[in-house]
């Protein structure tokens, strides 16, 4: 697990995942069969928002373990949003999963400069990175990125997507949110 803080008070989260081309291959196959049509307002293919989250298939289950108990592990929250310790430890087991969806950028699809909010932290896992895949840019930083990485940061921070200049770059990302009782 690696930290970058790209200003005074948010960083961003490098963590290597554990999974095996097999199991990417298997994910991505199950992401490209349950694509949208696009959209207006994007230049690129996705699932429905929430797809990862219903989805039951073993490998969408598997993810979903893994991404919400590495994104407790990547915690504090103060480390990637800035809220003190003492503020944000009562509400640790509060954080959950909400929307996660699967992506297909081929040749020049992209992702305007956007955030998350009102979500609370997001993230994006890179399944498939051929090469000349476009990077991850974040607030004036830009991040090379490959297969096996998830990136985790605060849902404010703007980012984006330069055009691509390949076909089967296949992402998943996501948002976590408190969920108040």
């Amino acid at each position: 697990m690696q930290f970058e803080f790209i200003n005074s008070r948010s960083a961003v989260a490098f963590v290597e995942s554990p999974f095996s081309k097999n199991f990417h291959d298997r994910l991505s196959t199950t992401i490209e069969q349950n694509l949208t049509p696009k959209s207006i307002e994007e230049s690129f293919p996705r699932t429905d928002w929430e797809f990862i989250v219903k989805n039951q298939s073993p490998e969408c289950i598997e993810f979903r373990d893994w991404i919400s108990n590495v994104f407790y592990e990547v915690m504090p929250v103060e480390r990637l949003s800035g809220v003190p310790a003492w503020e944000a430890s009562s509400y640790m087991g509060q954080i959950k999963l909400v929307k996660c969806w699967g992506s297909v950028y081929n040749k020049e699809n992209y992702a305007e400069n956007h955030n998350h909010l009102p979500f609370t932290h997001s993230f994006v896992y890179y399944l498939k990175v051929p090469e000349e895949s476009s990077p991850l840019e974040m607030e004036g930083t830009t991040f090379f990125v490959r297969e096996n990485l998830c990136i985790f940061f605060p849902a404010h921070i703007n980012h984006s997507v330069p055009p691509n200049k390949s076909d089967g770059r296949v992402i998943i990302a996501g948002n976590f949110n408190w969920i108040l009782s």
